[in-house]
């Protein structure tokens, strides 16, 4: 079943990125677009913002963010499938979209998906670089999620930061 449902998701981003490809790019409007959504999104109007991002996509279908914010808008609508659709495609487009990265392994997680869920971590761990002490934040968070496997693999991504080896 796991990998049927990868071969769609597959599928259906090759299929989008064929239609995407025969539409005209517009980056510049793409972001006009994508702020916009995000105000309304805040604003709580989250069918409008949900528009405004499928217009965006239009305009740039490989604009990560846009992509993030509409799998944000599907989780706000309860439908946790096209958000994770939608944060595998930004994390596809920008690989070290930490916030794509970290609401795919939320999302997964919730959905009781763990074993993706971790899968999703470790390739996260492999593109976040920086200071420990933001890396111990995420792993914290998680922590405080009951997240623990996740928690653990980050916080022995920090510990490799700092070039602590137990």
């Amino acid at each position: 079943m796991k990998s049927y449902r990868h071969s769609v998701v597959i599928v259906g981003f090759l299929v989008l990125m064929c239609v995407a490809g025969c539409k005209s790019t517009n980056p510049l409007e793409a972001v006009r677009l994508n702020r916009q959504a995000q105000v309304f999104y805040h604003a709580g109007n989250i069918d409008q913002a949900m528009e405004l991002l499928q217009q965006s996509l239009n305009h740039d279908f490989e604009n990560p963010a846009s992509h993030y914010w509409l799998g944000q808008c599907y989780e706000q609508k309860n439908n946790a499938e096209k958000a994770i659709f939608e944060y595998e495609v930004a994390v596809r487009f920008t690989p070290s979209m930490e916030l794509a990265q970290l609401a795919l392994i939320n999302v997964l997680h919730r959905q009781g998906r763990i074993d993706e869920s971790i899968q999703a971590t470790k390739v996260f761990c492999k593109s976040k670089y920086g200071l420990a002490c933001n890396i111990l934040t995420i792993a914290k968070g998680f922590a405080d999620k009951g997240m623990d496997n996740q928690a653990i693999l980050i916080y022995k991504r920090a510990q490799e930061e700092v070039g602590f080896h137990a």
